[in-house]
């Protein structure tokens, strides 16, 4: 059987546009804002990253298993939403007035309601509609570039409105379920927080250093750094698109959707990190004027090979546990992947404390330790099985 005949070419080129546009507006953004309102957004938006991250709590997952009423779900949101922001306000002093953190808090809750529900719209099978969806809020972030160069509108006053609109556009075309069936909060929550703590542990490294950058390093490094991610995020859409594509099958195919999987993921990562590395480097003129292009053609190599590695495991295996594996071993992930990320990142603190400089370089480290580390534990939780099985079943030769 040939796995590529299998695919469904018309998906995966509409889920794909869809994922990739939606990040596609951060590179965007760079051509068109100056070095500071650059700055300030990747600010912005990085922050309120971190709160959606917290905000959504696995939600995404959890209401594909149980129902929950809206308002219960909305309620829980705006809660951790604002739990969130407290807790990093006791790490990292808060530059924000209080018109612009109402601003984040604001738009972070709309952004995570409208994920949660459009995720469903996928998980279910109406990709059409999630895709429609998803396109709609790429357009809408887009609409900040005239109206902050042309009409000089504050940003903040912008983003809460974006997401509000989102929200509402969507709303007729989420899935209505039946909430005399729905079950306490606490099952919602007990089942988002596997979710969470496997699906999150990861999006929270990768959005924690670009806060870290844009708050606290020069503002070459900062803009330099900001923008290589933004040329290294879509090996992480690449294999976004491939984990939806696998999530959207009507059929599990047990280990060979993990095949199939990775049959699609790598020559696409590959082929993405060799030809972004080739046209950077042979016109680098395309580069936009808001960053420093002699650090960026230094940090960028580096960057997108790190993750070109992490990106071909990670998203078939990650797509296998939530497709194929039960829920047990989902939670024996998290409770793992819980384990792991309070011991290294007890040792990225010390190491913080401890190093006389800290710079891109040594964030990428700690950055990748972490992230392959949680690999290494899923993947051997999840086939642990599979190895004893073939160890056990392995003629002894005599």
């Amino acid at each position: 059987m040939n796995l590529y005949r299998s695919v469904d070419i018309k998906k995966l080129f509409l889920i794909g546009t869809s994922i990739i546009s939606t990040k596609s507006v951060l590179l965007i953004i760079a051509y068109f804002f100056d070095e500071l309102t650059y700055n300030r957004f990747n600010q912005a938006y990085y922050t309120a990253s971190l709160l959606m991250l917290f905000g959504g709590l696995g939600f995404n997952l959890a209401i594909t298993r149980i129902r929950l009423n809206r308002i219960f779900l909305a309620a829980a949101v705006i809660v951790n939403i604002i739990v969130a922001y407290t807790i990093l306000n006791l790490f990292v002093e808060s530059v924000n007035t209080i018109t612009e953190t109402l601003s984040l808090i604001t738009y972070s809750i709309f952004a995570v309601l409208g994920s949660i529900y459009v995720f469903q719209l996928l998980f279910s099978g109406s990709y059409f509609r999630y895709v429609i969806l998803t396109l709609t809020y790429s357009v809408l972030h887009l609409l900040l570039i005239p109206l902050i160069n042309l009409y000089d509108v504050n940003l903040f006053m912008l983003l809460p409105m974006i997401s509000a609109a989102w929200f509402l556009i969507g709303l007729p075309f989420y899935i209505k379920n039946d909430q005399s069936g729905s079950k306490p909060l606490i099952n919602f929550y007990k089942i988002g927080f596997s979710a969470f703590i496997i699906n999150s542990s990861i999006p929270f490294a990768l959005v924690l250093d670009k806060f870290i950058v844009n708050r606290f390093f020069d503002l070459d490094i900062a803009n330099a750094y900001t923008f290589a991610w933004g040329l290294t995020a879509p090996l992480f859409y690449i294999g976004n698109i491939v984990e939806k594509l696998l999530y959207s099958e009507k059929e599990n195919y047990d280990h060979s959707l993990l095949k199939k999987g990775f049959l699609i993921n790598i020559p696409l990562v590959v082929i993405y990190s060799l030809l972004a590395l080739t046209v950077v480097n042979l016109f680098p003129s395309i580069l936009p004027g808001s960053i420093n292009s002699y650090q960026f053609l230094i940090i960028f190599p580096l960057m997108i090979s790190g993750y070109t590695a992490y990106v071909i495991f990670h998203f078939p295996v990650n797509a296998y546990l939530f497709k194929i594996a039960e829920t047990e071993k989902q939670t024996l992930v998290a409770f793992w992947f819980l384990l792991v990320t309070a011991i290294v990142f007890i040792c990225c603190f010390v190491a913080l404390k401890t190093a006389v400089v800290i710079n891109y370089k040594s964030l990428l480290v700690m950055i990748w330790l972490y992230i392959f580390s949680l690999l290494i534990v899923k993947s051997y939780l999840l086939f642990k099985e599979d190895l004893d099985i073939g160890v056990e079943t392995t003629p002894i030769e005599k």
